[in-house]
C-alpha cells in the first residue's frame, strides 16, 4: 500500500490593494456632502440662494410645497448610512425618499383644505395625490391612505421593525 504524506498548505498573505476608482467614491461622498448642505440651507434658512438656489427652491415648493424640506434629512442619513456601510441600496433610498414625500405632501394638501386661510401648501403633487385619493375614497379615506403611504416610505427608508414598535 502507497503511504500519503500530507503537507501543510501554504497560505499566501493577501496584500490589501487600493483601488484606482476609490478617489471616485470619496469625490462622490463629498459632493453628495456639498448637496446635502446646501440644500439645507436653501430649504430651511433662505441662506445666500443665489440664482441657482433660488429656482431650485421655488421649482421644490412648487411641487412639494413645505414637504420639500424632508429632502435633505433624508439624503443626510443616507450619506451617515452608506458611510457605516449599512446602506439600502441606492434605488430603495430613491423609491422611498419619492413615497414619503408623496405622502407628506398629500398630508400637508389636506390640512390646507382644512386651514384654508394658512400658508400651508402640499405643492401640486401633494395636490393631485390627495385629490385623485379623495376622489375615490373620500376626505377621510385619502387622509388615511396618505398617512399609509408615509408610513410605507418611511419604513422603505428606514426598515422600521413594527413588530417592535407595536409592542413596546
Amino acid at each position: 500500500m502507497p503511504k500519503y504524506y500530507y503537507t501543510a498548505k501554504k497560505s499566501k498573505r493577501k496584500t490589501k490593494k487600493t483601488s484606482s476608482r476609490a478617489w471616485i467614491r470619496t469625490a462622490l461622498y463629498i459632493f453628495g456632502w456639498a448637496l446635502c448642505v446646501w440644500l439645507f440651507c436653501i430649504l430651511w434658512f433662505n441662506v445666500s440662494m443665489g440664482t441657482v438656489g433660488e429656482e431650485v427652491s421655488k421649482g421644490l415648493f412648487g411641487l412639494l410645497g413645505q414637504a420639500k424640506g424632508l429632502l435633505p434629512l433624508f439624503l443626510a442619513y443616507w450619506l451617515i448610512q452608506t458611510v457605516r456601510k449599512k446602506s439600502a441600496s441606492f434605488l430603495f433610498f430613491l423609491i422611498g425618499t419619492t413615497i414619503t414625500l408623496l405622502g407628506a405632501s398629500s398630508l400637508l394638501a389636506f390640512l390646507k383644505l382644512i386651514f384654508t386661510d394658512s400658508l400651508i401648501s402640499g405643492g401640486a403633487v401633494g395636490q393631485k395625490v390627495f385629490y385623485a385619493l379623495k376622489g375615490n375614497s373620500g376626505t377621510v379615506g385619502a387622509t388615511l391612505f396618505s398617512l399609509a403611504i408615509v408610513l410605507v416610505g418611511l419604513h422603505l427608508l428606514f426598515a422600521i421593525p413594527w413588530s417592535v414598535v407595536l409592542q413596546k
